[in-house]
């Protein structure tokens, strides 16, 4: 089966959009999530990390997502994330976005104004296959091929934020300049259920800086989350 790709013109990259102000609490959709243990001396030599994510970059797992929203308050739209560990702030030691990629330019919009994600515009190809998914993902920067295959079969599970700590739910980015915040720091908690099967990455290629190349570093996890709900509420700034 063939999912149809989110068309991005330029006219439409272009055009000016308000913000849909948070809280939202109507996205739905499906997507693959890959967890790796990056050696940290190979994150802040290779991760294209900046100056204050090398000077609070503390460890932790990385995280890559590859997800569609079949509905959100800003419509449907694609996504390719990577979050690079934990990092030190004021308030304790959360996951960070790295990079952010989105189909949509009112999910960049909304994304940026409401929680101080990186979004950026991408086109997503996305494809599913008797063996999972085939993905490619392309920029102006270049282009990320993911490969994921499932058992049609395999162990069903629930999943849900509810179960992980505090420190590892709230994610912390640095403030954008559209957010006209004298704070440094946003900080926002989503919160997510759903359902997933594991998977197997089968190819991850990221070229010309896209996404820090992950594949060079060891992969713990991937899991396939057939069906979830996601809510975002109004984000806190900070320290």
């Amino acid at each position: 089966m063939h999912h149809e790709s989110t068309q991005t013109t330029t006219k439409a990259n272009k055009k000016t959009s308000e913000p849909i102000l948070a809280p939202w609490n109507n996205l739905k959709g499906w997507g693959y999530i890959s967890v790796y243990k990056p050696n940290p001396e190979w994150v802040l030599d290779c991760a294209n990390l900046d100056p204050w994510d090398k000077d609070h970059y503390v460890g932790g797992p990385a995280i890559t997502m590859l997800v569609r929203y079949a509905s959100a308050e800003c419509g449907p739209y694609d996504e390719l994330l990577c979050m690079m560990g934990r990092f030190r702030t004021n308030r304790g030691v959360y996951p960070k976005l790295h990079r952010i990629w989105v189909s949509s330019q009112e999910s960049i919009v909304s994304g940026r104004y409401n929680w101080a994600n990186p979004k950026e515009l991408a086109h997503f190809d996305m494809h599913e296959t008797e063996q999972g998914l085939e993905a490619l993902v392309t920029s102006d920067l270049g282009k990320v091929t993911l490969q994921y295959h499932t058992r049609r079969f395999s162990l069903k599970f629930p999943i849900t934020t509810a179960l992980a700590t505090k420190n590892m739910r709230l994610i912390v980015n640095k403030t954008l300049a559209e957010q006209n915040r004298t704070e440094p720091l946003c900080y926002s908690e989503p919160k997510a259920n759903g359902w997933c099967k594991p998977a197997k990455l089968h190819q991850f290629n990221s070229e010309r800086g896209m996404l820090p190349d992950l594949s060079s570093q060891k992969n713990l996890l991937n899991l396939h989350a057939y069906s979830f709900n996601l809510a975002f509420p109004e984000a806190e700034f900070g320290f």
